[in-house]
């Protein structure tokens, strides 16, 4: 008869041997990566936390950051708005639309579901009562750097795992890199401006809107 305790101490040390020699698992990585600056709005990384969000256009001596808040609306609430009769209208338009009619559903969206009066206006609702989402403001930062080299290893990326955007490049022998984060638990945007030698990062912040807006400067307070 075999002796049990030395199968069991078999099956340990085969055990322990697998698990000594499995490889890890390791979470897949996702990202968006770009090697030059955004040349168009829809190049640059979105981050938000569902109330505020930022678009970096990760430029080398000018940056462009486009912020966002939800409660930038332009208008008001509008009686003529109301169309109680949408409502009966979506199942329609989502029957037509998983069989594959999507024609018939834009049109019966176009002529039913959707708001009473100018509504958006046609691309012009910040003049219409009911208004429209407009954009926070341009976050303008223009960069002095004491290297006079061209810009090298340009990468600008944003990752999926974790939400954090960035802006890396080299001058010389110096490498420049710049983390934005949009914090849910802090209500906060962030940018991190680093290099790694001392004395290399100088820069001028300013703050923009195409109308509406007055800005100004408090202490350390833009």
């Amino acid at each position: 008869m075999n002796n049990p305790m030395k199968i069991l101490f078999t099956l340990l040390a085969a055990a322990a041997l697998l698990s000594c020699t499995a490889p890890a698992e390791t979470a897949q990585e996702l990202a968006l990566r770009f090697n030059t600056p955004a040349a168009a709005w829809e190049e640059t990384l979105p981050l938000g936390n569902g109330r505020i969000g930022m678009m970096p256009d990760g430029g080398i001596d000018k940056e462009l950051i486009v912020l966002n808040d939800i409660t930038m609306w332009s208008g008001s609430e509008d009686p003529e708005a109301l169309n109680p009769e949408a409502l009966t209208y979506l199942p329609k338009i989502r029957g037509l639309l998983l069989t594959g009619k999507n024609g018939e559903a834009q049109r019966m969206m176009y002529d039913h579901f959707r708001c009473g009066g100018l509504g958006s206006a046609f691309g012009n609702g910040k003049d219409a009562p009911y208004g429209c989402f407009q954009m926070l403001g341009d976050l303008h930062i223009n960069y002095s750097y004491p290297q006079t080299e061209d810009a090298g290893n340009y990468a600008r990326t944003l990752s999926l795992n974790d939400a954090v955007a960035s802006t890396v490049f080299t001058k010389g022998e110096t490498t420049f890199t710049r983390e934005y984060i949009s914090s849910h638990a802090d209500d906060v945007l962030a940018v991190r401006v680093a290099a790694d030698k001392k004395n290399s990062i100088s820069f001028e912040v300013s703050l923009s809107r195409p109308e509406r807006a007055t800005v100004s400067v408090q202490e350390n307070t833009l």
